[in-house]
């Protein structure tokens, strides 16, 4: 028989708790997957950490040349 909950189950992988797979949110930064427990809100976009949302503003540091 069928379960009665018709809601397909996901893991998030931060946090490993069991969400409905549709509540589940892809970063805007390392296009990883997130559930609402673990989403950082920033700029007016969801992450899954403050790491990703710190990213997003202030960038990686990256971009400054050496070879002057």
């Amino acid at each position: 028989m069928a379960d009665d909950d018709s809601t397909a189950r996901g893991r998030c992988p931060n946090c490993g708790q069991a969400v409905p797979e549709g509540e589940l949110r892809l970063c805007q930064m390392c296009r990883s997957l997130f559930c609402q427990h673990c989403e950082v809100y920033g700029y007016g976009r969801f992450f899954c950490g403050v790491r990703c949302r710190d990213t997003f503003f202030f960038g990686d540091g990256e971009d400054l040349q050496e070879d002057f």
